[in-house]
């Protein structure tokens, strides 16, 4: 059966979660979801799924358990996907050919609304991001500002970054 994304879809009601995972399939769950963890730094597509499962790692359940089965699926039905990195032949690396982009999205919900984003350096991915916003924001509006808060606080830290890396007397 071929998976289409990474995000197994139709969330069964919390009463047919098919009860908690035994001891060896426990263990089993947490290895994996932390190996997944590892490849979100090649494939950013499995950000939100891997957090996720991530999110239930302290007592998973079958529900659960198809869910990274279903990931697992996506990944060897999608093992052609990577990331490629690009230069122009003529980028020269200054101050001023530097361009920092930050794209931010969130979805928002009743109770604990989904952040993501993505940091570009001149074209590169430095980095990828979902996340669960620590606060329950009341509207959309409010989810988009929460997830705009957090790519301004990661732009903020790679120029920081850059500019002890790279002085201006260099």
């Amino acid at each position: 059966r071929k998976a289409k994304t990474a995000n197994p879809s139709g969330r069964q009601k919390d009463d047919e979660d098919g009860g908690p995972l035994n001891a060896e399939h426990h263990k089993l769950y947490r290895g994996v979801v932390g190996k997944l963890m590892w490849a979100i730094n090649e494939r950013p597509d499995l950000n939100y799924s891997v957090k996720e499962l991530a999110r239930r790692c302290s007592s998973p359940t079958m529900r659960d358990w198809k869910s990274m089965e279903a990931v697992l699926r996506y990944l060897k039905f999608s093992s052609d996907v990577h990331l490629e990195l690009k230069i122009d032949e003529d980028f020269q690396f200054n101050e001023l050919s530097i361009v920092l982009t930050v794209i931010t999205d969130a979805s928002w919900s009743a109770d604990r609304s989904t952040s993501g984003g993505v940091l570009l350096l001149g074209g590169f991915v430095l980095a990828s991001w979902s996340r669960t916003q620590s606060q329950s924001a009341l509207s959309s509006c409010e989810s988009e500002f929460y997830a705009l808060t957090t790519g301004v606080q990661e732009a903020l830290f790679v120029k920081s970054l850059l500019k002890e890396m790279f002085p201006k007397g260099e």
